[in-house]
């Protein structure tokens, strides 16, 4: 009788492994299948808050975003908080080694009863700032809309970090203000060198030096009237065409 009851239990252990093993492998293929469904998944409608694209090793390529959840800056490898302008909807991109490298903000609303509203498409230089800007910007009854072409210096961003968060920490003054200018004339900040584009219901064109002072202007104002002028360095008009009526 102990032979048989052996036996018996001996059955049974041996219908248990080969349960768990089917068991085992149903479970392995539905995991397969869901995990090709995944890739090849289709829907209607996403609803999100934020989407990351990356790429095979996990760098980070492109996100997608509402305001709340806009990514911080990050160029070479450091993450700079807070943004200028404040948060914004949008598209990010970044390069092969994950650095911010331009993109797409929104934004509209009423503030204080008048229209607040803009949106920029971006293109930064190699771990600098903006290089190319198309934009649009509304604050009440001022409009522009325009193209903005800006030089960078060469040297990163990231070097400028020290001695910016030093200025921050300065009270408001003079003091600051020399530490801004300082910096601004060593690099840091993008220096518009051509712009074209819409004023308040003028049409416009600058071409401007290596700081970003405009030195010649074209432009044509609301009643069709046209005038070319030349500025100093002082943003002076030396020379207009035609020229001021005696």
């Amino acid at each position: 009788m102990e032979q048989d009851v052996e036996v018996s239990i001996r059955r049974e252990l041996h219908l248990l492994r080969i349960y768990a093993a089917v068991s085992i492998g149903i479970a392995a293929l539905a995991l397969m299948g869901a995990a090709t469904a995944v890739r090849s998944a289709s829907f209607d409608v996403l609803t999100v808050h934020r989407i990351n694209v990356v790429d095979a090793n996990g760098t980070l390529r492109l996100a997608l975003f509402n305001k709340e959840l806009q990514p911080d800056v990050v160029v070479g490898g450091k993450t700079l908080k807070g943004r200028k302008g404040g948060k914004r909807a949008g598209l990010l991109f970044y390069n092969d080694r994950g650095d911010e490298q331009g993109g797409i903000a929104y934004t509209g609303d009423l503030v204080n009863g008048h229209a607040v509203q803009g949106g920029l498409l971006s293109f930064d230089q190699f771990r600098q700032n903006d290089d190319l800007d198309l934009y649009f910007a509304q604050n009440g009854p001022d409009v522009e809309t325009g193209l903005a072409l800006s030089q960078n210096t060469l040297t990163p961003i990231t070097a400028f970090i020290p001695a910016y968060e030093a200025m921050q920490k300065m009270p408001a003054g003079a003091a600051r203000d020399r530490a801004m200018r300082k910096l601004r004339l060593a690099g840091l900040g993008p220096k518009t060198r051509l712009f074209a584009g819409l004023q308040n219901g003028n049409s416009r064109i600058a071409l401007s030096d290596k700081l970003g002072r405009p030195r010649i202007v074209m432009e044509v104002a609301g009643d069709g009237s046209a005038r070319l002028a030349f500025l100093d360095a002082s943003g002076n008009v030396s020379a207009t065409f035609p020229p001021p009526a005696k």
